[in-house]
């Protein structure tokens, strides 16, 4: 008779399964290729007696600082807890998921099974105390607004408190392609002016006058292009009125024309202060889908608008501006005191409630709603309510309409809500833009082979195309 041990048939069903007791285990380090939000993440596990010694990011393309905690936080967590059941971190959940899936792999190849590292843990125990803070300025939301807000208002003398509901600054200009629109006419000049680029000017030019201040760019732009002409120019022509006026027939004149104007002024002294805080820009300049004119400038040390993010944070800490961040704090309410904006109140991931107090005011710079589902359906008047969960946004989790409610709940007024764009060249299984079919130069061609539109178009017009192809699908 041959007697078979308990021991012996659990180790026979446990091969059976495709694993083996940890006592048989193999020692090593394992490398593992996994699908996060933008790419491939590479995980490094080493398992050493049967556990997880170690867990290291070797290489992604996933978008800084959105993923720069989850880089940090998920392989400590999952080495400190012996276990794949650990926290995802708000905001970069597949980030999250990705290095999670390639320990779980690397398990896998070491003969260990994943599910005895599956433990849930047990989340942190949530606070109830409330911390009160108070500054000169505060402002709610750590995008670009937000940034550009606190680094000017510091400069200005003034203490900044900047709250932000996420784990990291940047917002959705930490995603953008990173393209800032100003007109540069020295810089535009290495250009040529088509005759097809000087028609469009021209009949710009032709317009009847809607208002006094659109009558008086007409007039201005006609003897810049006046002096132009005398020159003799060959090259692109260009100036902020030009940009003015064909910003606001872009928005089919709904837009204030004098916000319009004075974005179009701004929008080269902010390139100049960009620059002087070390961000570089490009020798020339391009035209993104959907710019009316080669205005597009980028810059040179950076891929994406986390440059714009990472030139203001290195400001503030290179020249020991008064700013201070409460960080995973989503705000709730704005305080009101005889009829002013005086301070925030938001509460903490841990539980924790703030209370921040303005001496001098509050900024709002929360972004809009676009990952807000619900919200982008109810206010939605030009996309026939096409927008609802099966298109994918470009913008990052966090922008759901918060500043918009709270700034409601205090008597503000909603305008323009239904003014929502849609971006076709990006991602259609995660909203990510593609940086590579982002310019003009792309054929627009659907399911049949066709070229379905001008690819010149404003943005809304190529998609408003791209939705009446067979299955919204189309090709670049």
């Amino acid at each position: 008779m041959i007697r078979v041990s308990l021991l012996s048939v659990a180790a026979v069903l446990a091969f059976a399964a495709g694993t083996v007791p940890s006592a048989f285990a193999k020692d090593g380090v394992y490398t593992s290729t996994t699908l996060g939000r933008n790419g491939d993440v590479t995980v490094q596990t080493t398992i050493t007696n049967g556990r997880i010694a170690d867990v290291k990011v070797l290489d992604w393309s996933e978008t800084h600082p959105i993923a720069d905690l989850p880089r940090v936080k998920v392989p400590a967590d999952i080495v400190k807890n012996q276990s794949l059941g650990v926290d995802v971190v708000s905001g970069a959940t597949l980030t999250s998921f990705a290095i999670i899936n390639g320990v779980r792999d690397a398990l896998k190849q070491a003969g260990l099974n994943p599910a005895d590292f599956s433990k849930k843990i047990a989340p942190q125990p949530k606070l109830t105390d409330t911390v009160e803070e108070s500054a000169d300025i505060v402002i709610i939301g750590a995008g670009g607004a937000g940034l550009s807000a606190a680094v000017t208002a510091a400069k200005a003398g003034k203490s900044v408190i900047v709250v932000e509901k996420t784990h990291y600054a940047g917002g959705n200009t930490s995603v953008a392609g990173g393209c800032y629109n100003a007109a540069d006419p020295a810089l535009e000049a290495k250009q040529e002016m088509s005759p097809q680029r000087r028609a469009s000017v021209d009949a710009l030019l032709a317009e009847p006058v809607r208002s006094k201040l659109h009558g008086e760019l007409i007039q201005k732009v006609k003897e810049q292009l006046a002096q132009y002409d005398a020159k003799g120019g060959k090259y692109l022509f260009d100036s902020v009125e030009l940009h003015a006026l064909q910003s606001w027939k872009a928005g089919d004149y709904a837009g204030n024309l004098d916000l319009v104007y004075e974005l179009a002024k701004g929008a080269p002294e902010m390139q100049k202060e960009l620059a002087e805080m070390g961000f570089k820009w490009n020798s020339g300049t391009e035209q993104v889908v959907g710019a009316l004119w080669p205005r597009s400038n980028r810059a040179s040390n950076y891929k994406s608008g986390v440059g714009y993010i990472d030139t203001f944070l290195n400001e503030i800490k290179t020249k020991h501006l008064p700013v201070t961040f409460i960080m995973n704090t989503a705000a709730s309410d704005i305080l009101m005191k005889d009829g002013r904006a005086a301070g925030v109140v938001g509460t903490a991931e841990n539980g924790r409630t703030f209370k921040v107090f303005a001496k001098d005011g509050v900024i709002l710079t929360t972004g809009g709603f676009s990952a807000n589902v619900d919200m982008r359906v109810h206010y939605d008047t030009i996309w026939d309510k096409k927008i609802g969960n099966g298109v994918m946004t470009t913008n990052v989790p966090s922008i759901t309409g918060d500043g918009i409610k709270m700034a409601q709940k205090v008597g503000a007024n909603l305008i323009d809500m239904g003014y929502i764009q849609l971006l076709p060249t990006t991602d259609p299984y995660t909203g990510a833009t593609n940086h590579a079919v982002s310019l003009t130069t792309g054929i627009y061609l659907n399911t049949d082979g066709k070229r379905f539109v001008n690819e010149l178009g404003r943005r809304d017009e190529l998609a408003r195309a791209a939705l009446a192809q067979p299955g919204h699908k189309f090709f670049i």
